[in-house]
């Protein structure tokens, strides 16, 4: 008898260690460490250090800092015992690899248009192979129309966004042949680039990250690593208009849970940023 109570006794401790092990996994869950705080920090830190490099150096040498970033992403992203932290990590990986995309394609021997596109299509599928490795559908991420008068106010924002841009920097015109085709094929790729943007941005990286630290914290930290893609431009100014931008935009998205209307607006934006108002002033 007394064998078989302690053998009982042991299966007893041995679900109760179970039990307190997956308690501990759940409790990871919500479980904003330091140590994740420390990690996003200078994850950050080094976009920065990238972005200068590529700014005072030559550009390419900065794709050192955005492999060992990857590299990095990805084993981190293995190794952690939170799903939610996992999966934003995963989604932080999208960001350095734009910028690979964009300084190793040789923008001086294409047409600067097409080569926007030629950069862009990677990271489509990209975001294609996450969702589906994370499990998310197009709802999650939110391609879709809800709360439809909404989006169509922010959609026409991007007009005044473009304008505002456009007066802080006054970038030259780079659509080469003005003719009507090429006109129209660089406001649908302009248009399709704002709004790739905003879905790795808003619909992937935000969305994560406000799982895990919180709707607050998450804007911040996204508007942050939207705003650091700017430095390149070289005006603080700029830098300011980004991040309040980005604010606007991850907010409206927290709101209303679709990336269409910020979408539209940011390749909106960039339409009248990048082609409308520079070839307004031939």
């Amino acid at each position: 008898d007394s064998h078989k109570l302690l053998e009982q006794h042991k299966k007893l401790l041995k679900i109760r260690d179970i039990k307190l092990k997956d308690l501990k996994l759940e409790l990871s869950e919500f479980n904003f460490s330091k140590e994740m705080k420390l990690v996003l920090s200078l994850y950050a830190l080094t976009l920065v250090l990238a972005e200068f490099v590529t700014v005072s150096l030559e550009p390419t040498k900065s794709i050192l800092f955005l492999v060992v970033i990857i590299i990095s992403l990805i084993i981190l992203s293995s190794l952690s015992s939170s799903k939610k932290f996992s999966y934003l990590l995963q989604a932080l990986i999208l960001i350095p690899l734009l910028r690979i995309m964009s300084l190793s394609i040789p923008a001086t021997e294409i047409d600067p248009v097409y080569w926007l596109a030629i950069t862009i299509l990677p990271l489509i599928a990209s975001c294609i192979f996450l969702m589906q490795g994370q499990g998310r559908n197009r709802t999650d991420i939110g391609l879709n129309l809800k709360n439809l008068p909404v989006q169509i106010l922010v959609v026409w924002g991007g007009l005044a966004m473009g304008f505002i841009a456009y007066l802080i920097l006054k970038p030259p015109v780079i659509v080469s042949n003005l003719n009507t085709i090429n006109l129209l094929v660089s406001i649908i790729i302009f248009l399709s680039v704002g709004f790739t943007l905003e879905l790795i941005f808003r619909g992937i990286i935000q969305k994560s990250a406000d799982n895990l630290m919180g709707k607050h914290w998450g804007l911040i930290f996204v508007s942050i690593l939207f705003t650091i893609q700017s430095i390149n431009w070289n005006s603080v100014p700029y830098l300011a208009f980004v991040f309040g931008v980005s604010i606007i935009y991850g907010y409206i998205f927290q709101k209303t849970n679709s990336i269409s209307g910020v979408g539209l607006s940011h390749g909106i934006a960039n339409v009248m940023f990048f082609l409308i108002l520079p070839l307004s002033q031939l």
